[in-house]
């Protein structure tokens, strides 16, 4: 199916295609794709465009992961976070983030907001391969729901 995508995308007339619902649309069949570079690079755009939106930061961040390092993700989000101070998503990134650099305190810290932000965080918390060593090296009240 995302071949099917990516030719109707194709389909667009020229004028359009710079569009920021096209450019949207490109972004998530890229990451089906798995072209990381292209998500990083499209959403680079957008977030520049139009930095009042959140999403591009975190699309960007996405990509930049996959496609380049953990430390240019970082970067980005924390730029992110000066804009979005209570962004439950980035909170929850850079809290993944902080986990794999094995800085457990800031990890539980940045989690636990991001949990305080939107309780949906709380599930995907526990069940995330990027916060397995947090439960074993920061406080587990993640894991309860208390603070």
């Amino acid at each position: 199916m995302k071949d099917d995508a990516h030719d109707e995308l194709e389909k667009i007339e020229w004028e359009d295609r710079l569009k920021k619902e096209v450019l949207s649309a490109r972004i998530q069949v890229y990451i089906k794709a798995k072209y990381w570079e292209l998500v990083g690079a499209i959403a680079k755009q957008l977030s520049k465009r139009f930095p009042e939106e959140s999403e591009w930061w975190l699309y960007w961040a996405y990509g930049a992961r996959r496609a380049e390092s953990l430390d240019l993700a970082k970067g980005i989000l924390l730029e992110a976070l000066k804009r979005f101070p209570d962004n439950a998503t980035i909170l929850y990134n850079l809290g993944c983030y902080a986990c794999v650099d094995e800085s457990y305190d800031v990890a539980s810290a940045l989690v636990k907001r991001a949990i305080e932000l939107d309780k949906d965080f709380q599930a995907l918390a526990i069940a995330d391969k990027d916060l397995a060593n947090l439960w074993e090296n920061a406080d587990a009240s993640l894991q309860h729901g208390h603070e």
